[in-house]
């Protein structure tokens, strides 16, 4: 139902409080995915990072569980973060591994990047709608400024993602043949409870993304972020004889 305006909250209203709400979640179950479709079906290339985080106090680690994918086409690289809060591990083909010490405060950020994208700031003419207990805000989208968002999370992560400024920013706002969002807020609680973003490209897809996400020739892209089970507890256990620490280990 699209909320009119008489007496309910604005679109802006919603994302300014959905924004200023952000840093109240403090645990969530995420699903974060982002996905590189090319017009010619040569395969998808992307990333997924899936299960439950709590981001704990401060710049300590988080403790989550949290399986993730790399997608090169036919090529997936998978394995899971573990953190207990206290310490964190890595599991690849049914292995842990300690993560080094050099690796946390990435991994950590990471996860909190991802919890806390500025949303509101991506965002053009934005309209709001009523979905069961939710608010629905959708807009146009600055894609440069989303994706150089995103990227930026992933690659803390040390997933292999595009450089999106100077000259790349300026050929990324060329090659967008359109570009949209929705955000779903809690009616209630305002807390984020959805994300989805999706840019069309034009014939020649930028440069920046084929040299790191592949050569394509056109495309779409997704992104998408659902948070569940906010602020619950979230309780992690240690796997049994980790392995010493791997100088290469995120199981792509």
């Amino acid at each position: 139902m699209i909320v009119g305006c008489g007496g309910g909250p604005s679109a802006d209203e919603v994302l300014r409080d959905t924004a200023d709400r952000m840093d109240r979640i403090r645990s969530a179950d995420l699903d974060m995915r982002l996905a590189l479709e090319p017009d010619d079906g040569s395969g998808r290339v992307g990333f997924a990072l899936r299960g439950p985080v709590d981001l704990g106090k401060g710049d300590g680690l988080p403790t989550a569980r949290l399986e993730y994918t790399q997608i090169a086409g036919p090529r997936e690289g998978r394995g899971t973060f573990i953190s207990t809060g206290g310490e964190a591990f890595v599991e690849v083909a049914g292995k842990a591994y300690r993560v080094p010490d050099d690796a946390l405060a990435a991994q950590a950020g990471t996860v909190r990047d991802g919890m806390r994208l500025p949303v509101g700031r991506w965002m053009r003419d934005p309209e709001l709608s009523e979905e069961g207990d939710a608010y629905r805000v959708a807009a146009d989208l600055e894609a440069v400024a989303a994706l150089r968002d995103i990227f930026a999370a992933a690659g803390n992560a040390g997933l292999d993602v595009p450089d999106l400024r100077g000259a790349a920013a300026d050929e990324l706002r060329e090659a967008v043949e359109s570009a949209t969002i929705e955000v779903w807020s809690g009616r209630e609680d305002r807390l984020l409870r959805r994300l989805k973003l999706d840019v069309a490209f034009r014939v020649q897809t930028p440069a920046a993304l084929r040299n790191e996400l592949g050569e394509l020739a056109g495309g779409r892209l997704t992104f998408g972020v659902d948070l569940a089970k906010h602020n619950q507890p979230v309780r992690v256990e240690a796997p049994e004889n980790p392995e010493p620490a791997l100088t290469a280990s995120r199981g792509g």
